[in-house]
């Protein structure tokens, strides 16, 4: 079973590479990004990206588990943060079994937010 984890960076990454991190990006893509944090609903843009894996999901006929969490608000980039979560719902979905799962799991412990993206496929080995 794959578990895919994000966590609130600053907590996790030098403040220094969060800092750099638009240089780094220039850099990879050509192109300048800048971070804007902000409060919002990160259960919203995990609901809404699933959504947009409506059809793949009916396909495979999956089970989604734990949409149901509520408001679980984050302060971060949005933008950045809809990216990732997409990457993550997509992998899940590309790599789950017909008739398996995708499971969301909200963890909150002070001002850090954990949300784990889990499918029932074999996982990396």
């Amino acid at each position: 079973m794959a578990v895919l984890k994000v966590y609130n960076w600053a907590d996790y990454i030098d403040e220094d590479v969060l800092a750099e991190f638009p240089e780094w990006y220039k850099e990879q893509t050509g192109e300048d990004i800048e971070v804007i944090y902000q409060t919002f609903d990160i259960n919203e843009v995990i609901c809404s990206t699933v959504f947009t894996f409506e059809q793949r999901i009916e396909q495979k006929q999956l089970d989604i588990r734990g949409l149901d969490a509520g408001r679980i608000p984050v302060y971060a980039d949005s933008d950045l943060m809809h990216q990732v979560v997409y990457n993550l719902i997509e992998n899940a979905v590309k790599f789950v079994n017909e008739d398996g799962y995708i499971e969301v799991k909200y963890h909150t412990d002070n001002d850090r937010t954990l949300v784990a993206i889990r499918n029932s496929g074999a996982g990396i080995a």
